[in-house]
Order: structure tokens, then C-alpha cells, then sequence
């Protein structure tokens, strides 16, 4: 199913217990907000950066675009400031961005990413179970990391997630959801080419291997087809963004099917950067998910 972001908690089977999360989020607003701890932990010769702020389960795990340090992304901070009142939510520098270091072997795929911010939890002490939350090229790392530890995760949100067909070796160019030979291992993007030096073409191919989540709950949140960097743009151009629009909601569509308890929901206006362009409708999606959790007796309540 597809809803507009004003109308997402419609969509949800049961309004009032999804209120039973909203309502303390709207209570706790006239407090002051939750301190953030910051914190620098070591995950094998290097060391990542990362940030917790707030309390209550399940924690909150944000993975951001690629080549964008975490904690200095101000595009989270609406989100991360509703979200806090009521749950614990963390996010990281990724190895190489912003004070984070660098790893030793370059390059590097989504596997290792998510190797990191497992390693990253679990020193940190970073209480689970998770929800994670992933945008762009963050979502093929949260998948990944899904993949590895399903176990850890409760529940996980596509923000306008990246589809690993799009860099796979033998995708064709006319299939969005076209099957790569997963035996192709050798990379078409020379190191330094991608942002964090991830080798786009080897982790897309490694996770065409990868299981569905089967019955994880699941949203995925997708950039509006109105949104344009410029609304005064030629007929032409703006024909053109549309047709490239619909081949990406094909690959966004894919996604639902990797649980048989997924959701999609659909911006109105907003663009690739939904957590800033519509902060509603990415809170709304992830309390939703909670209530969701919530119902199913998956968790205990958390007072804020």
C-alpha cells in the first residue's frame, strides 16, 4: 500500500495505540531536550565516532548517506529530537568520515560497514534490541547488518534506500530488478572512485546471496514524484526526472518484498534527503513501527 505522508497513521491497523507512543512525545516537548553523550570506541585498530542520545528500547540505529559523517549531519536533527524523548537513538561516523579514522584495508563493501557498526554496538555497550534506520547507501549497510545479526533487530526503516541492482556487475541497464551473476566478484569501480572507498559493484553483488527478512516489520519511505530541485525547469527536464522517478519507485517497490510485514509510504513533495524535507512523515513511519512492536508484545512499554 502507498499513503501520503500526512495520512500515514491512517494507514496503521490501530490509531490509538500508535497515539499511545505520539502522545508522550508531545508531553515531554516542553522539557528540555535529552543530553547527548558522545563517545570514541575502538573496533579493531580504529577507532569511530558516534553519539547516543535519549533512553528506552528499542534503540533507535541511524545509518546515513553515503560519504556523510553522522553526527555532523544536520539533516537528523528534527527527526533525532522527536524520536529521543521517548527511545535511545544512535548514530555513528562511518570509518574515514568525520572524527572517525580510517581503516586499514581499502576498499571497503557494505559487509564491512555493517561488521563495524556491530563491533561499534556491542563495545560501546549499546543497549538493544534495534531498530535501524537507513538512508540511501545507509540502507544496503543496515541490511547487511540485518543479514549477519538478525537476532539484534526489531525492525528496520528504508529512508529512499539505495538498491544494490543499481551498481551489481551484470545488471542490465534496461532491468532495475535485473539478477546479477553473483559469481562476478571482479569490481568496475576503481578504489577512490566511490565515497569511503566502498566498492559498490562487489558488496551489490555479495548481497544478491543475502536472505529476505521474512517477517521483520519493515518500512520503506520513498521520495515524492512533484519533488524538483528547481520548479522552474524546462517541460523536457522535468519529463525526464518523472520517467527516472518511476524506475526508482520500481526499485523501491522491490524492497517491500523482503518481509512479509512491509510497508510503503510515499512523500508527497519531499526529496532524496526525506528526514529533512519531510521530518513528519519519517517520525510518524518509525513511531508507527513502534506501535507496531508494541502491540505485538515484541517490547515493554517505555515510559519517556
Amino acid at each position: 500500500m502507498q499513503f501520503h505522508s500526512r495520512r500515514v497513521y491512517e494507514a496503521w491497523a490501530v490509531a490509538a495505540l500508535a497515539m499511545c507512543l505520539v502522545a508522550p512525545v508531545s508531553q515531554a516537548s516542553t522539557n528540555a531536550a535529552p543530553a547527548t553523550a558522545s563517545l570514541r570506541v575502538d573496533v579493531g585498530g580504529y577507532h569511530l565516532h558516534a553519539e547516543s542520545r535519549g533512553n528506552g528500547q528499542p534503540t533507535i540505529v541511524i545509518e546515513a548517506a553515503s560519504g556523510e559523517a553522522g553526527t555532523r549531519n544536520k539533516s537528523w536533527e528534527v527527526v533525532i529530537e522527536a524520536l529521543s524523548r521517548t527511545h535511545r537513538v544512535f548514530r555513528y561516523d562511518r570509518a574515514s568520515l568525520g572524527s572517525s579514522d580510517a581503516p586499514p584495508l581499502l576498499p571497503r563493501t557494505f559487509q564491512d560497514s555493517a561488521e563495524d557498526l556491530h563491533r561499534l554496538l556491542t563495545k560501546a555497550q549499546v543497549p538493544g534490541p534495534y531498530v535501524l534506520v537507513g538512508h540511501s547507501i545507509g540502507g544496503l549497510i543496515v541490511r547487511c547488518f540485518v543479514d549477519r545479526y538478525p537476532t539484534n533487530v526489531v525492525g528496520m526503516v528504508l529512508i529512499d534506500s539505495s538498491h544494490p541492482a543499481q551498481w551489481a556487475a551484470s545488471s542490465p541497464p534496461s532491468s532495475p530488478l535485473g539478477k546479477p551473476d553473483v559469481q562476478a566478484e571482479s569490481s568496475q569501480v576503481q578504489p577512490g572512485q566511490a565515497p569511503e572507498e566502498h566498492d559498490l559493484v562487489v558488496g551489490s553483488n555479495r548481497m544478491v546471496r543475502m536472505g529476505k527478512l521474512v517477517d521483520l516489520p519493515l518500512v520503506v519511505l520513498t521520495r515524492g514524484k512533484r519533488w524538483r530541485l528547481d520548479p522552474n525547469l524546462p517541460d523536457a527536464i522535468t519529463r525526464a526526472a518523472e520517467k527516472d522517478w518511476q524506475e526508482w519507485l520500481e526499485f523501491q517497490k522491490s524492497l517491500l518484498t523482503l518481509s512479509t510485514r512491509s510497508r510503503h509510504y510515499i512523500s508527497v513533495t519531499g526529496g532524496h534527503y526525506l528526514q529533512l524535507d519531510d521530518p513528519e512523515l519519517v517520525i510518524n513511519a518509525i513511531q508507527g513501527l513502534l506501535a507496531e512492536l508494541l502491540k505485538a508484545k515484541s517490547l515493554p512499554h517505555q515510559k519517556p
